[in-house]
């Protein structure tokens, strides 16, 4: 059996990631974690994934991550995300 392939997970709410990585998991892929741009960014030069789940609402701004990352790797395959603003 094919794995689907390699993911790389970028979300810096811890829950929202576990819950991404279970499901990822789940369906056969190998799940790479980043937080933020810098380690999104590293992680693709690093292992070249077959597809980036990524946080739209991270800290620094997800659209500029998703713009470096689609320079490194034209070929990768994007599913955008955003989360709503917590309650308190």
């Amino acid at each position: 059996m094919q794995t689907p392939g390699t993911a790389l997970l970028v979300e810096d709410d811890s829950q929202v990631a576990a819950t991404l990585r279970r499901h990822l998991t789940r369906a056969g892929f190998v799940v790479y974690d980043a937080g933020d741009e810098r380690e999104a960014v590293h992680r693709v030069e690093e292992i070249a994934p077959d597809v980036v789940i990524l946080d739209l609402a991270l800290e620094n701004g997800g659209a500029n991550t998703c713009r470096r990352i689609r320079e490194l790797a034209s070929g990768v395959m994007f599913r955008c995300s955003c989360s709503r603003p917590r309650r308190t």
